[in-house]
């Protein structure tokens, strides 16, 4: 049986240490300069698309953490109907079913 608990928990220690490693190459970029420079400055917007996503990724997480410990993990939180295994395996994070979330 999948513990979604561990998954979630190992995905959201992965997930802070991208944001970390995302924001540090981010600062070092800026320390050096190159984020106003013309070559630099594509890193330094591609570094900060990635740390952005990495960070809204981390909120998902922590927030199906919170959800499942409040007993509403595998709802779906705009139609109340269950959120699919396969689903939550490819997605454990998932708030919406497929239906909600691709307007199926």
């Amino acid at each position: 049986m999948l513990n979604f608990e561990q998954l979630l928990l190992f995905r959201q220690a992965e997930a802070r240490r991208r944001v970390h490693a995302l924001s540090s190459a981010r600062s070092t970029l800026a320390d050096a300069g190159l984020a106003d420079q013309r070559d630099g400055s594509e890193d330094f917007a591609r570094l900060l698309t990635l740390e952005r996503r990495a960070s809204h990724e981390l909120d998902d997480i922590d927030r199906a953490i919170e959800r499942l410990r409040c007993g509403s993990y595998g709802v779906c939180q705009k139609c109340g109907d269950p959120i699919s295994f396969m689903r939550l395996t490819a997605k454990p994070w998932a708030a919406t079913c497929e239906g909600c979330e691709f307007g199926a």
